[in-house]
């Protein structure tokens, strides 16, 4: 099963995508599930999730003082603006999966300067294509400290508008829920490795500006 496990939608403030959108184009590329990871949210994750169409599993992309984590099978959001180290506890308190995105991706919030051995103990997975990464380099240093530490690994389109869904995925066995994914990781197999154009990182400006005039639809 091909999975994108990097989705944004309207619930983040750099992102206009709906769900409607979104679902139908991960079912034209071929995707079985996505990881709806909003920053600081889980709203809509939870109103997608019994679609019909496409798997979801709920994530947030997480703002933590030193960088963005991902938190994978949440039930309830983890608040921004802990530490990095406080933020994976708080993910693994509820059952959730410790996510690393694009870790060396220095223009977007990268966590990478400031990993360290506590931190890498509670990490489960790293994500080692992010289609959204300017620097082909950012993408091989994400994979090199993933076989490092031998960390599962994750890929994503980091789709902020709908046509960028399944840019990127990873390869996966099917799973049902949050232990039968992490066993999938284990036998992953061939992660699509495609960029986004650079051109993508102007609609998430536009979209910010957009949230803060309030002139957006509804999920």
């Amino acid at each position: 099963m091909r999975c994108d496990l990097h989705v944004h939608t309207l619930h983040s403030h750099d992102s206009l995508a709906q769900a409607e959108p979104i679902l139908a184009r991960a079912v034209a590329r071929g995707i079985g599930c996505l990881a709806i990871t909003d920053h600081n949210t889980i709203e809509a994750a939870h109103r997608m999730v019994d679609n019909g169409r496409v798997q979801i599993i709920v994530g947030e992309e997480i703002a933590t003082r030193e960088g963005e984590m991902i938190g994978l099978w949440l039930h309830e959001a983890v608040s921004p603006g802990m530490s990095a180290l406080e933020t994976a506890r708080a993910i693994r308190k509820q059952g959730g999966l410790v996510v690393l995105p694009h870790p060396y991706d220095v223009l977007r919030s990268g966590i990478a300067p400031a990993i360290s051995p506590e931190l890498l103990e509670l990490v489960d997975a790293i994500e080692v294509w992010n289609a959204r990464c300017w620097r082909p380099r950012w993408n091989r240093q994400a994979l090199q400290l993933a076989q490092r530490y031998d960390k599962f690994f994750t890929a994503g389109s980091d789709a902020h508008l709908a046509h960028e869904v399944g840019q990127a995925w990873i390869e996966l066995p099917e799973f049902h829920n949050r232990d039968s994914f992490a066993a999938a990781l284990q036998t992953a197999g061939h992660v699509k490795r495609c960029a986004s154009r650079h051109s993508v990182h102007l609609s998430s400006t536009l979209a910010k500006l957009v949230h803060r005039l309030h002139i957006r639809r509804t999920l």
